[in-house]
């Protein structure tokens, strides 16, 4: 009884120690795996090449220069002129001149000076032409009556204005107008007018624009024109 007791109790603690075992290698396995997956690969160093440094060795030579010549004419030196012998020529003698304050002068004599007056030349009058001419006769300021229709010249009738006509106006009307020596009338006025302004232009404007007379004297005249209807 007592064999067979302990023999599974062996059998149980191996069990465990190969379990504890098992468990310890595995876990060392995984803890190497670890530190191996977060190990960092070192980059390889980079080998520079080797510089190597020579001396060159330089020889200058200085190589001389010719001496300029000095029997070579120069380019831009002038030729050489002959030399000429220079000829003095001695200083002409001198005369002695006399002190001026020695010298005696002939100085002139003051006569009487004439004087003599300018002429003045005399005055012409510029001729008068006759040619000219003869001033205008004043016109009258007395009126001569004049009898429209009768007398010298040509004395045409005044035109009746329509509107006064449609409007039935009638009255008289004397002008009073001057004549120039040419004939011809210079001025015409209403001196005595109607009532109605178109009768009185009327009259105004044939005595200025149509009457003529013979030509003579200046004239002054007044003339009396009658407007009537007839019915």
């Amino acid at each position: 009884m007592t064999n067979s007791a302990t023999k599974p109790m062996r059998d149980h603690s191996l069990v465990e120690a190969t379990t504890l075992a098992i468990w310890t290698l595995a876990s060392a396995v995984c803890v190497a795996g670890f530190a191996l997956a977060y190990t960092r690969p070192k980059a390889p160093e980079a080998k520079l090449p080797t510089l190597v440094a020579e001396v060159l060795q330089v020889e200058l030579t200085t190589v001389p220069s010719p001496a300029p010549s000095l029997n070579a004419p120069s380019a831009s030196a002038p030729p050489p002129l002959d030399a000429q012998p220079i000829t003095v020529s001695e200083a002409p003698a001198l005369t002695p001149v006399a002190d001026p304050s020695l010298v005696a002068f002939a100085l002139p004599v003051e006569g009487p000076v004439a004087v003599v007056e300018p002429k003045r030349a005399a005055y012409v009058a510029p001729a008068v032409t006759t040619n000219l001419p003869a001033p205008a006769q004043p016109i009258p300021a007395t009126a001569q009556k004049l009898v429209y229709g009768q007398g010298e010249g040509r004395q045409p009738a005044p035109e009746y204005p329509y509107r006064a006509r449609r409007e039935g106006q009638e009255g008289s009307v004397t002008v009073r107008f001057s004549v120039a020596e040419s004939g011809q009338v210079i001025a015409a006025e209403a001196s005595n007018p109607s009532p109605w302004p178109a009768l009185n232009d009327a009259a105004t404007k044939v005595v200025r624009e149509r009457w003529r007379f013979t030509p003579g004297a200046p004239r002054l005249y007044e003339v009396v024109m009658h407007f009537k209807l007839t019915r």
